[in-house]
């Protein structure tokens, strides 16, 4: 929009590849915060407000599973390296580690006082999480210990 004196003149945007999008993953029931490519390129995972993780064929656009994953919007999702785990993190205040093949959840982690989690990601070597939570606080954690801190217990 322009504005000459009193005069206002609106020039739409227009592109030649608008509106052409490779393909459409349709599947959840409210707003998407997070997604992650498989290290592999094969699969996406989308972390919603409704509160579920899904898994997607990336060619075809096709939901191969659905995670029930957490109690509140899924705020984040990320693969391991090698991309057999993701990694989701909620507003439920949880962190949880899932097996890409079976869909089973193989931990759970809090932090003292179960803050909301607004963020979690992988470390490169796949041996750390690290989350960032709504009470300001960046937390690294070691996913193979079977607790995940000393003030963290793991359920």
């Amino acid at each position: 929009t322009t504005t000459t004196n009193t005069t206002t003149t609106t020039t739409p945007f227009t592109s030649p590849s608008a509106g052409q999008a490779l393909v459409e993953f349709k599947g959840h029931s409210n707003f998407c915060f997070s997604v992650s490519f498989s290290p592999r390129g094969n699969l996406l995972c989308s972390a919603s407000f409704d509160e579920t993780v899904k898994l997607w064929d990336i060619r075809s656009g096709e939901c191969i599973s659905t995670l029930p994953a957490h109690s509140e919007p899924v705020t984040a999702v990320d693969f391991n390296r090698d991309g057999t785990c993701i990694v989701t993190s909620s507003h439920d205040g949880l962190i949880r580690l899932w097996d890409v093949a079976t869909g089973e959840c193989l931990k759970t982690i809090y932090a003292q006082g179960n803050p909301p989690v607004s963020f979690v990601k992988y470390s490169p070597n796949g041996k750390f999480v690290l989350s960032g939570t709504l009470d300001g606080t960046l937390r690294l954690w070691n996913v193979f210990d079977r607790f995940a801190s000393p003030t963290s217990p793991a359920i």
